[in-house]
């Protein structure tokens, strides 16, 4: 049995309970400070969080139809990660943010630069601080930038939508990566395809960046997946 404080962020006063207590479960899974395989015993869940079962339930349901939990013989299980879920999830994120930066070359302007500049130096400072989950926030606004360079108001709703599935494997991007000063540098290789109004630099800058994060992730889990654990 895992054991860990399950004190509800409280930080999100005036949504319902069950969205609370979801939250906190949802970074819990995506920080992998519960594992692949571990159960989720709602009566467990609902002592320790001092609420009843019901708005336990709804967030375990609700972690279900976001494929982070799974049943097993009518046990919650924190679902794992496949190398196939990685090379769908990233082709997709190529996809999206490509058309996006490919829109944003276009209506880039100087303010926009330095915002992404402050965004990377912040991304930067969170990793030297070698806290994960605050660097997934750091590189997310960066990323937020160029979405909304694109000027495209459904492949920013797409984006967004998508973005909740994405951050598990933000989280694991970076708990992979054995240099992250790299990621700060393909920041600012994107950063100048944008300055330079070149579409192909700035696309180009920008699949090497997402490609370099699907090896990574690829790596660690075909490794994790080897029976021998070798």
């Amino acid at each position: 049995m895992f054991t860990q404080d399950w004190a509800v962020d409280d930080t999100d006063k005036g949504q319902p309970l069950y969205q609370m207590i979801h939250n906190t479960l949802y970074h819990r899974i995506v920080s992998e400070s519960l594992k692949p395989g571990d159960h989720l015993l709602e009566c467990f869940l609902a002592e320790d969080m001092k609420v009843s079962r019901t708005p336990v339930r709804k967030a375990i349901i609700r972690l279900e139809k976001e494929g982070l939990v799974r049943r097993k013989r009518g046990r919650a299980i924190v679902e794992s990660v496949s190398c196939q879920d990685i090379e769908d999830t990233l082709e997709i994120r190529s996809a999206l943010e490509k058309l996006a930066i490919s829109d944003g070359v276009c209506h880039v302007t100087q303010e926009g630069i330095q915002c992404m500049e402050r965004a990377n130096e912040d991304f930067c400072r969170t990793l030297a601080r070698g806290d994960v989950l605050a660097s997934v926030e750091a590189d997310e606004a960066f990323h937020d930038i160029i979405y909304q360079l694109s000027d495209n108001r459904t492949l920013l709703k797409l984006i967004r939508d998508f973005e909740s599935t994405m951050y598990r494997f933000r989280v694991r991007a970076l708990n992979t990566c054995h240099d992250s000063r790299i990621l700060v540098q393909e920041h600012e290789a994107i950063i100048q395809g944008l300055k330079h109004r070149d579409a192909d630099m700035a696309v180009q800058a920008v699949t090497k960046h997402i490609e370099r994060q699907k090896g990574m992730m690829l790596g660690s889990c075909i490794v994790k997946q080897r029976p021998d654990g070798c």
